[in-house]
């Protein structure tokens, strides 16, 4: 018993010696900043069990940097394995917890969006910089650097777990057990968190409160030093049930969109094999959308399936709504470790209508020549995500266009067929239908009411970057009264060319293309009872110029259009028409000026910012 109670004050004395002066911790630190401990007390009445006080241990190699805090915490260590460098506590039981950790970036990688919301380590660059130069992955040979080795980790009161930009604060139980040998091994076999109403944030922006459920994941060992995320995914399994409240979509750039949530999903070694995500949102507004509620569906395992629904969206500043607006994307099992695009997708839109048609042209268009009408149309589309087709109807009432001085009214519609289109590229507009009915050309007296029209596309390309149609198109009209009066006044025109006003049953072949802020009518051929047009007009930065040639009872007239105004050629009408058509042809269309993007530039190249 003596014997006993003389080797037990022994180790009292050399415990409290190692554990109250910085031996150990220079012992541990010998090597810092790869890994560094600091603790406010520590002591021990066992030998290997410790207990200790504002623990704090801090780690790096050249991929990432992290930090635990322990405001109090009871361990078993290993003693006889310190010499061999490495910390092996067998039990972690402690209380207030923090843990933080952030990948390291490349001076080009450091822009301001990638260091937005990343955690600030103490005792550590305020900058997550990657170390220039050749990587040093340290030969065995003089490898030297502490591993840390934590079991049965079993903590309450967890303040904060912040990875990257994403952080969770609040009520949360952390167990498990966690690995590291620097610039060598990761594992974490496994780690589990419980979450009593924790609130979730990424990139500084709220993103979720009242989150309560559990969050459990494994990762097999890997190498830190050629880590891709196809590999990292490849080591991930997790399993998650969580619910709570989105705190809205600040995180994407918008405001809004608070609701209930609730996500339930099992992964395996980064595919999906079970998962279900459901979001109600209320009102919300994102890049010039805006609706009164919204709701997210997903659901995978065989397959993958993503609702997203709006109702009463509108967009381009309330110019355009919809009543319903609902995408849906599908595909295979999702596979983290080598994601693939959703292989099919929908598009439905329903009840849409158009309150301030002049406004829609100007922010499309760039075009002021639309000066009233209210509209409404619905779209169906679905096909693979490059290759979307379907149908698409737009109607418009009182729809009131600018021309030269005249102003044409009447009722349009639109039944758009729609082939293989991209959203990031364009769409093949071939087939579409228009037709107008109830025209007239203001003032009432030069056209009779009930003019009608009725013209389809026999090709027709539409681009999205920079906004552009391209179209041919083959048409039929009550009369040539609005064709004309386009170009010129029925007072302006000599008495023989009246009858050109009467071309009933009159066929007409077009093409035109169009792009924000220009238009160009390449060609146009009108034929009906003995009389005839042809036209081309060019409407850009420089203003209006055209040209038609004019036909009736045999005798040929051209118009030479210039702005608004209008002269007549009556010798070589025909050599004036087709020397005034190529000119046109050949000038450069000049649009609007372009706007200047600007470049990401990186922080590193930056001033430093101004203290807020």
């Amino acid at each position: 018993m003596l014997a006993l109670a003389c080797a037990w004050g022994l180790w009292l004395l050399g415990a409290q010696v190692i554990l109250s002066t910085p031996l150990l911790r220079n012992v541990i630190n010998a090597h810092s900043p790869q890994i560094h401990i600091e603790y406010r007390s520590a002591w021990s009445w066992w030998p290997g069990r410790v207990h200790a006080r504002g623990l704090v241990l801090t780690a790096q190699d050249r991929a990432v940097q992290w930090r635990l805090a322990l405001d109090e915490v009871t361990t078993s260590i290993a003693l006889g394995q310190l010499p061999s460098r490495l910390f092996h506590a067998t039990t972690v039981h402690g209380q207030g917890v923090e843990f933080a950790l952030r990948r390291r970036l490349r001076p080009p990688e450091m822009t301001a969006d990638r260091l937005r919301g990343l955690p600030v380590i103490p005792g550590l660059e305020e900058l997550p910089r990657r170390e220039e130069g050749p990587d040093d992955n340290l030969p065995d040979w003089r490898y030297r650097l502490f591993s840390v080795w934590l079991e049965d980790i079993a903590t309450t009161g967890v303040r904060q777990i912040w990875i990257d930009q994403w952080r969770v604060d609040g009520a949360m139980e952390l167990a498990g057990a966690f690995y590291v040998k620097p610039l060598r091994e990761v594992l974490v076999a496994p780690g589990e968190v419980r979450l009593h109403g924790a609130a979730v944030s990424g990139t500084g922006a709220p993103v979720a409160g009242e989150v309560e459920g559990h969050l459990l994941v494994t990762l097999s060992k890997f190498d830190p030093r050629h880590l891709t995320m196809e590999r990292f995914f490849h080591a991930a399994d997790a399993d998650a049930d969580l619910r709570g409240r989105i705190a809205g979509i600040d995180v994407l750039g918008g405001s809004g969109g608070a609701g209930p949530a609730r996500l339930s999903a099992r992964m395996r070694k980064g595919r999906i094999e079970q998962g279900e995500v459901s979001v109600d949102a209320g009102p919300l507004a994102l890049r010039g959308v805006r609706a009164a509620s919204a709701g997210l569906r997903f659901a995978s395992g065989e397959r993958m399936r993503t609702t997203l629904s709006l109702r009463r969206a509108t967009l381009q500043r309330a110019i355009v709504r919809a009543g319903a607006v609902e995408g849906t994307l599908a595909g295979g099992p999702v596979d983290l470790a080598a994601l693939e695009p959703p292989r099919w997708a929908a598009l439905d839109v329903r009840r849409g209508r158009v309150d301030d048609a002049r406004r829609l042209a100007a922010q499309v268009l760039g075009d002021d020549r639309v000066r009233a009408g209210r509209g409404w149309f619905s779209a169906h589309l679905e096909g693979p995500l490059h290759r979307l087709g379907g149908r698409a109807r737009v109607a418009f009432a009182q729809l009131q266009i600018a021309a030269r001085g005249l102003e044409i009214r009447g009722e349009s519609r639109a039944d758009l067929r729609i082939a293989g289109l991209d959203p990031w590229r364009g769409a093949n507009l071939a087939g579409t239908r228009v037709s107008v009915d109830a025209g007239r050309l203001v003032p009432d007296q030069e056209i009779g009411p009930g003019w009608w029209g009725r013209a389809v596309l026999t090709s027709a390309r539409l681009r999205f970057h920079p906004f552009r149609v391209d179209a041919e198109m083959e048409a039929q009209c009550r009369d040539a009264r609005p064709i004309v009066g386009v170009y010129a006044h029925l007072k302006e025109l000599p008495g023989f060319l009246n009858s050109l006003f009467g071309m009933d049953g009159l066929f007409v072949r077009a093409s035109a293309h169009a792009g924000r802020g220009w238009f160009l009518l390449r060609q146009l051929d009108a034929e009906g009872n003995g009389a005839s047009i042809r036209a081309t007009l060019r409407h850009d930065a420089r203003g209006q110029r055209g040209a038609a040639l004019l036909t009736a009872h045999g005798i040929p007239v051209a118009l030479d259009l210039d702005g608004g105004s209008s002269s007549l050629h009556i010798f070589g009408p025909g050599d004036f028409f087709a020397d005034r058509q190529r000119e046109l042809e050949a000038e450069p269309i000049v649009g609007p000026a372009p706007r200047l993007a600007r470049r990401a530039t990186p922080l590193a190249r930056r001033a430093p910012p101004r203290p807020r």
